[in-house]
């Protein structure tokens, strides 16, 4: 995750409003675990006033997809590795 996909997920919206200020973060990177972009997060987490910040310095609607799709081979073998350590 992102320090911004953190945030989002505890609706931090004046510590994110600080960071889009002054600060370039990539607003439209996706979450490993889900493929989600802040954005998308933002709104499953119903924080309106997130998503217009987030909106306003330049997060892009982009399509939700499966993580498979845009991770690669390697990449969903190693997630996979993590879930399984964490159910042992």
């Amino acid at each position: 995750n992102s320090l911004l996909h953190e945030l989002v997920e505890k609706k931090f919206d004046q510590v994110i409003e600080h960071l889009l200020n002054n600060y370039e973060l990539d607003l439209n990177a996706r979450r490993h675990s889900d493929g989600l972009t802040p954005l998308q997060l933002a709104r499953k987490k119903s924080s309106k006033r997130i998503v217009d910040l987030l909106i306003k310095h330049g997060a892009r609607e982009i399509s939700e997809e499966n993580a498979s799709s845009w991770t690669t081979a390697t990449e969903r073998e190693q997630a996979m590795n993590i879930v399984w350590l964490d159910l042992e």
